[in-house]
């Protein structure tokens, strides 16, 4: 019999020393080392909220602006402003200091520079390229009134107000074609820079 008879029982059959020492050392752990804690596992990030779905039968591709003009571009309003002064009153010095009266290189200019400023000014600042010719033209006539001496008599006061009188009067055909010219550019800027409506 293999195994021995105890009390009515049947013994287990005693182990070979090396398949003892086997099992043992293929155990997953050792019995006098301690066992590791596992880490805890991270916590799934939520997925991102979708965003609100597209219409059925909707194009995904980008369709592009046409006849649509950047506001932002161009010149400041004061841009414009600085424009006509400087250019315009420095050739009415000039004319001045040369043939000694204001001539057509200032008429011519200034309607060149209003003008100019019109192209150039930013949408936003357009109505500013139409109220600035008229105005500064008055402000022009009376600075050169100080330096352009011809034809001035009486007192001060007096003849600065005859000249400057006078530059409104000859200059009248000057001023109304900077002004018109201007407000043209600006209307053909405004109706070519809408947007088509489908």
């Amino acid at each position: 019999m293999s195994g021995a008879v105890l009390l009515g029982r049947t013994a287990p059959e005693p182990m070979a020393p090396d398949l003892a020492l086997v099992e043992l050392i293929g155990s997953s752990s050792a019995p006098w080392q301690p066992a590791r804690p596992q880490a805890a596992a991270t916590p799934a990030a939520p997925p991102a909220p979708a965003g609100p779905a597209a219409p059925a039968g909707a194009s995904t591709q980008t369709r592009p602006q046409t006849g649509h003009v950047v506001s932002g571009r161009g010149v400041t309003g004061r841009g414009v402003v600085v424009l006509i002064l400087v250019l315009t009153g420095l050739v009415g010095l000039v004319e001045v200091a040369l043939a000694g009266h204001r001539g057509a290189a200032f008429a011519f200019v200034f309607i060149f520079t209003s003008a100019v400023g019109a192209l150039v000014v930013r949408r936003r600042d357009l109505p500013t390229s139409i109220f600035a010719p008229p105005l500064l033209y008055c402000v022009l006539i009376t600075a050169l009134s100080v330096v352009d001496t011809h034809d001035q008599s009486g007192g001060f006061i007096t003849s600065k107000a005859v000249y400057i009188g006078n530059a409104f009067v000859t200059g009248a055909p000057t001023l109304w074609t900077g002004t018109v010219i201007a407000a043209a550019i600006v209307w053909y800027r405004h109706r070519a820079g809408r947007t088509p409506r489908s």
